[in-house]
């Protein structure tokens, strides 16, 4: 799959934000000539140009960073020890993580790795996958856990239509170079209707309902962009699986 210029991507930002080449020349306070040239490929786009664009556009950490990397630039990174906003964001995440129990539900950073979870996902995940058990899911990408089997790969009853469904959602963060798009290559091409998470063990199945949003300002790219997924009981018999896990845990 070829990835798409940072010109390509930034016409694709501005007609997404409803502006014309015009209207955003004059808010970033460049020329329209300047601008077009940029969008066609006949000059490069600067650091410095593309932090403004996005500042104008009032894009988010993932885009910023799409059009960084476009432009063979190294992203932003918003480390949450050093970026008072970004701890602040991430502490909120986290007691949000805790208010959802006994639901799994872990935080993910825009590249879909996980940086904390509460210890109920650690716990399904531990309870269907059929390697060790795990300490920890921090370091872990959501795109590993479905297809290395010795997470839950082998777990997932309804494998094909997930990770058909995961193309969708990965899609513009491979084309932005963002996510580990290697996935890509073993998804084909599929309905992307919303569909559960149906896990199995022996001869009981669990499914999962999922949600995923933004926690804090989300088009903030000096904060950066945290997603928080929780994985919500479809029916009686894996909410009860999910709580004789947590009541192992409490015991």
């Amino acid at each position: 799959m070829d990835k798409p210029s940072v010109g390509a991507l930034i016409k694709d930002f501005r007609k997404q934000a409803g502006m014309s080449q015009l209207d955003l020349a004059c808010e970033a306070d460049i020329s329209q000539r300047h601008l077009s040239f940029v969008e066609t490929g006949r000059t490069g786009a600067s650091r410095e140009l593309i932090d403004q664009l996005v500042a104008t556009m009032g894009l988010g950490q993932m885009e910023h960073n799409a059009l960084l990397i476009a432009a063979g630039f190294a992203p932003v990174k918003h480390d949450a020890e050093t970026n008072p906003a970004a701890r602040r964001m991430m502490e909120a995440a986290e007691r949000m993580l805790e208010w959802q129990m006994p639901n799994p539900s872990v935080i993910l950073r825009e590249d879909w790795t996980i940086v904390a979870s509460n210890d109920a996902a650690r716990r399904m995940v531990n309870h269907f996958s059929p390697g060790p058990d795990l300490v920890t899911l921090k370091g872990l990408s959501v795109v590993e856990m479905i297809m290395d089997p010795r997470f839950l790969n082998t777990s997932i009853a309804n494998i094909q239509e997930i990770m058909t469904y995961m193309q969708t959602q990965l899609k513009f963060d491979a084309t932005g170079g963002i996510a580990p798009h290697r996935v890509l290559d073993h998804v084909d091409e599929g309905p992307t209707a919303h569909l559960p998470l149906v896990l199995k063990r022996g001869d009981v199945e669990a499914r999962f309902e999922t949600t995923l949003v933004t926690v804090g300002t989300a088009r903030d790219a000096q904060i950066g962009e945290i997603r928080l997924e929780t994985f919500y009981p479809a029916d009686a018999v894996s909410a009860a699986i999910m709580e004789s896990l947590v009541r192992e845990a409490v015991a």
